[in-house]
């Protein structure tokens, strides 16, 4: 562990602190965005998927392909080796946590344990941690210390904070990639097993009311699960399937916009010449790169307004204009009454959590919240823990900004694409993970910050820049 004096200590704490509470500032704009007006919303929900869509495509893989191309050299790209590890590592710790964690806090283990043992698994790896680390090399502490390849970045004419932002940046994606590996290759078909187990349940236990819906959506659920219990009994060996998950999982991440995105990056990067007509200042396409670089700058901003405006629960959102306005009342619109969208921010939130709705039990609630704390708790707490504790001892050298980038990964509350995937098959276990996401995201501004700051503070270099 490094020997940090008092000063450092102090900027340590207070870079994690700043830098996780802009991201919150950020989040709570785009949050409220979704409510407010209440008339007439800023950002309406209906408009929030098609927003996320905009953003990835144009901003994110923008901000991939400069940030890549910029910090990855020849010279350094052996470096990012560990990254994927442990990525890899990380995730099936955090699987592990959340089933042993399961099997101590909760009373008994259903459908919802799987498909939020998922959610558990797989944190929010790209859309905070690019928020968080260019407020991070803001400080001395940190683009003194952090930034790893400063020959690539003085030919590009970048500054230290810019240099050690996309050393960051290009980390952060390098992880995303093992991330979204085991993703595809095991989190989004145990995923999608549970989501589907449940709703096979809840429509056998629920046929009376099923039969009262509209036909032909009663009929599209019934085929949809003739499919699914066809799938589960088909004659395919274990090792077939399993072998063909992998081969889907390896196409479906090799041809993502992301990781094309990503491979053209380190192209660019390895090929000094085009690099430098790029990025390199009074360069002849520095028009080109200085378009992809600045929009990708907005992503960071505008991809946590989408997260936060996601997290926003159904029951807050007010109700549309035109079912606002009463018949009855000239034009007026109508009062709310004792709509639960006329309480104040607070009570709702604590009623959302807390209280038990007209058509759920206190048992159920009860339930939901030792589901919440269970959920918090490997999540956010143990997790980051047992990561951080072998960092701290790791006999191999590794660049320490590699090592705060998995510390701050996994320490992130949980990934939105879980409840996206969930919501697209209409299965009910989306409202469930849903239900967890916000209370946990809201406990990560205080857990965030802590781990943040403890990863900063093992992983800094001594003044010989060796790893300790």
């Amino acid at each position: 562990m490094a020997s940090a004096s008092t000063s450092q200590i102090t900027s340590v704490i207070a870079a994690a602190a700043q830098s996780v509470s802009k991201v919150f500032v950020i989040g709570a704009v785009g949050f409220a965005s979704v409510l407010y007006p209440r008339t007439q919303p800023l950002m309406p929900s209906s408009s929030v998927a098609s927003i996320a869509r905009f953003s990835f495509h144009t901003l994110t893989l923008s901000l991939i392909y400069s940030t890549t191309a910029q910090s990855i050299s020849p010279d350094s790209i052996g470096d990012y080796w560990f990254l994927v590890v442990a990525a890899f590592a990380t995730v099936g710790l955090s699987y592990a946590v959340a089933t042993i964690l399961g099997y101590i806090m909760l009373p008994r283990l259903e459908e919802d344990f799987m498909a939020l043992r998922i959610a558990a698994t797989y944190p929010n790896t790209v859309a905070l941690p690019i928020l968080i680390f260019p407020s991070l090399c803001e400080h001395a502490v940190v683009y003194e210390n952090f930034t790893m390849n400063r020959t690539s970045s003085d030919s590009t004419g970048m500054g230290p904070i810019e240099a050690c932002t996309a050393d960051a940046n290009s980390m952060i994606f390098v992880y995303f990639f093992g991330w979204s590996f085991c993703f595809f290759t095991f989190g989004l078909p145990e995923l999608m097993r549970a989501a589907e187990a449940k709703q096979q349940s809840e429509d056998q236990t629920a046929e009376i009311s099923l039969s009262r819906m509209d036909e032909s959506l009663g009929t599209e659920v019934l085929q949809g699960n003739a499919e699914r219990s066809s799938n589960t009994r088909s004659a395919k060996t274990s090792s077939t399937l399993f072998l063909q998950t992998v081969t889907n999982a390896i196409k479906q991440t090799l041809s993502s916009p992301g990781f094309l995105t990503m491979a053209a990056g380190i192209v660019t990067g390895c090929i000094g010449p085009l690099r430098d007509a790029l990025f390199e200042p009074g360069a002849p396409l520095r028009f080109i790169g200085d378009a992809i670089h600045t929009m990708g700058i907005a992503s960071s901003s505008v991809s946590t307004i989408v997260v936060a405006a996601s997290l926003v629960p159904l029951a807050w959102i007010a109700e549309a204009p035109e079912r606002q306005r009463d018949p009855d009342v000239s034009g007026e619109p109508r009062c709310s009454g004792d709509n639960d969208n006329s309480h104040p921010f607070w009570k709702r939130w604590f009623t959302y959590l807390f209280a038990p709705g007209p058509d759920e039990s206190k048992q159920h609630r009860g339930e939901h919240v030792r589901y919440l704390f269970w959920y918090i708790a490997a999540r956010l707490f143990v997790t980051p823990a047992l990561v951080i504790l072998p960092l701290a001892f790791l006999p191999i050298s590794v660049p320490p900004m590699a090592l705060l980038v998995v510390v701050v990964n996994a320490a992130l509350p949980g990934a939105l694409i879980v409840v996206v995937l969930l919501k697209s098959q209409g299965l009910s276990s989306a409202q469930t993970v849903a239900g967890v996401y916000l209370p946990s995201y809201v406990v990560s501004i205080v857990s965030i910050a802590a781990w943040t700051a403890l990863g900063l503070w093992i992983t800094l270099p001594d003044k010989d820049s060796s790893e300790l």
